[in-house]
């Protein structure tokens, strides 16, 4: 892993590409968050079941955390009284084989264990509102990222730096059945096309 100042990068790379997911030209805007903690801070490699449309009661937080099924798009609500959280934020699961892939590819080019590296040590937490450029082993450029200190949070996102890395994980996840996601967000909705947008882990 080498990490790169930010002197020797112009820019961070920032660019919205389009999964056409059935038909038509782009009318909607929808940002799909698809949370890889498990991958993080868990040691098991099955990823091959879920408990979808079970309750994690082990989990805390303001959401209510209810899995949907495969194909099913769930409203996001507040866990105290199940109202929505908001008209436009949903909760979707992932085909089992677009897991696989992406755990095998965090995996192997050290996404994961950057991710542990800045999650599980409040020592190598980037400074609130900091920023990082790192060459993981794939030869590729990411960008690390801390929300502002206002947010008080230890949250991190790791993002493609540059096009070359946002083309890869767009190649990634197309191979590995997103589109069937896009598709029934898109049926959920009745929208004839998406836009992956800001592509993060």
């Amino acid at each position: 892993m080498t990490r790169i100042t930010k002197k020797q990068l112009p820019h961070h790379y920032a660019a919205s590409r389009v999964l056409r997911s059935r038909k038509g030209l782009v009318t909607f805007s929808i940002l799909v968050a698809v949370s890889l903690i498990g991958f993080f801070t868990h040691t098991k490699n099955d990823v091959s079941s879920t408990n979808s449309g079970k309750s994690e009661e082990d989990i805390g937080g303001d959401f209510e955390q209810i899995i949907p099924h495969i194909g099913e798009v769930m409203p996001l609500s507040w866990q105290a009284d199940r109202n929505l959280v908001t008209p436009n934020a949903y909760r979707v699961s992932l085909p089992p084989e677009l897991l696989r892939a992406m755990k095998e590819y965090c995996d192997t080019n050290g996404l994961t264990e950057l991710a542990r590296h800045y999650i599980l040590s409040e020592e190598n937490n980037i400074s609130p509102g900091g920023e990082e450029y790192l060459t993981l082993k794939d030869g590729l450029l990411w960008y690390a990222q801390r929300p502002a200190k206002k947010w008080k949070s230890d949250m991190h996102w790791i993002s493609p730096a540059n096009e070359e890395t946002h083309e890869a994980y767009l190649k990634l996840i197309n191979e590995n059945g997103f589109l069937s996601v896009l598709n029934y967000i898109g049926d959920k909705l009745g929208l004839d096309s998406l836009v992956a947008y800001h592509l993060t882990f």
